[in-house]
Formats: C-alpha cells, structure tokens, sequence
C-alpha cells in the first residue's frame, strides 16, 4: 500500500486510513485525519462580506467561527497520548450546519 493507492481506497471502501492503521497498528504507529469545516483565517475575513460571515455564524450550531486554533488544537490531540486508542478515523472539527 502506498500513499498513491489511497484514492482507490475512498472510493471502494470509504475510509482511506483503513488499510494504514491496519498495516501500521503494529508497530504502534496512528493513522487519522483531520476534516476542517468553515475556517476563518485572515484572507476569509478580509475578503468575504460581513453579511455572508453573519449568515453563515447563523447556521451553525455554535454563533461563532472556527479559527486555526480549533485545527490545531485537535491535531494536538491526535498526536498526543490522550488519543492513544484511536486509530483510521477523519475527526470534522466544524460546527455543524443546522
């Protein structure tokens, strides 16, 4: 298996770290992904219309924005002991649209 296969993977079976955390598990090694929803990032908030960020805070089920820290934060999590016992799963770190 290599990173190249990973396309054929999704579309098969729906999780591209399957065959990852199954090959490498044994060696104590963690396959997870990170699934960023809606971001705001400087150029978002500089460039889209404020009226469009208070629609989209309206929808969530947080009145707020993501920020980077929110990414951070979990890949934190995922890289350290506290998540020793999860493996092949996408973690969507978004507030989910009502």
């Amino acid at each position: 298996m290599t990173p190249y296969d990973l396309h054929m993977v999704r579309t098969k079976r729906g999780n591209e770290f399957d065959p990852l955390y199954r090959q490498y598990g044994k060696d104590h090694i963690r396959c997870n992904g990170v699934a960023p929803g809606l971001i705001l990032i400087p150029a978002t908030k500089n460039n889209m219309p404020p009226a469009i960020l208070d629609i989209l805070a309206k929808l969530n089920a947080f009145p707020y924005h993501g920020e980077a820290d929110d990414i951070g934060y979990t890949v934190l999590f995922l890289a350290s002991d506290e998540s020793k016992f999860i493996t092949g799963q996408t973690i969507q770190v978004k507030a989910v649209i009502i």
